[in-house]
């Protein structure tokens, strides 16, 4: 009798499903942005939020990133900047983003395809991204550009049971626990509460 039931209650718990992820929101520290999004978002007027949003309707769910309202725990309304509004502040305040590739044997960033400066010859010591003087410097806008819309919320259509996550880069400097308690209106139907 006793073995009959260690292996119903073994089989049960083989068979548990991990929990579903919720919609949620909160705001991100600079240490925890991705490596090549480690940018100095607060020094340039802006506090980045992760929203994760799971369709667990029968309905497909539709996110306009266009008609996204947030509002602050004070019920006034904090503007969510367009990546044509974060990078050229990120420009103008020399903001470069990491370099994560690696390094050639030689120790010079080769560009791979596809990426700013491929195809340009680089003479031996010379090398991208750096910020001393001589250094060379191509496609940093590009790359700073590329970086932010890569992580950046978009638009779509969510199907039942999948999940959208991305940032929001909000007009605000103010540091996280002010902004404890914010909310974010996705939809009509659909209001996140940041943590």
């Amino acid at each position: 009798m006793i073995p009959a039931v260690l292996l119903v209650m073994f089989l049960s718990l083989g068979f548990q499903e991990s929990p579903a992820p919720r919609n949620q929101a909160h705001l991100v520290e600079r240490r925890e942005l991705p490596q090549d999004l480690n940018l100095p978002f607060r020094e340039n007027g802006f506090t980045v939020a992760t929203v994760t949003i799971v369709n667990e309707g029968s309905q497909p769910l539709d996110v306009d990133t266009a008609k996204i309202r947030v509002l602050n725990p004070k019920n006034k309304e904090v503007p969510v900047a367009t990546v044509s509004e974060v990078v050229p502040k990120m420009v103008k305040s020399g903001a470069r983003v990491p370099n994560v590739s690696t390094p050639n044997p030689g120790g010079v960033y080769r560009p791979m395809p596809g990426e700013p400066g491929y195809g340009r010859p680089l003479d031996a010591g010379v090398s991208l991204g750096g910020s001393r003087g001589g250094v060379i410097d191509l496609g940093r806008v590009e790359r700073l550009k590329a970086s932010i819309e890569k992580y950046q919320l978009k638009s779509a259509q969510i199907k039942p049971g999948e999940r959208l996550e991305g940032f929001l880069y909000l007009k605000t400097d103010k540091p996280p626990e002010e902004l404890k308690g914010t909310t974010i209106v996705l939809t009509p139907e659909l209001t996140l509460t940041v943590e």
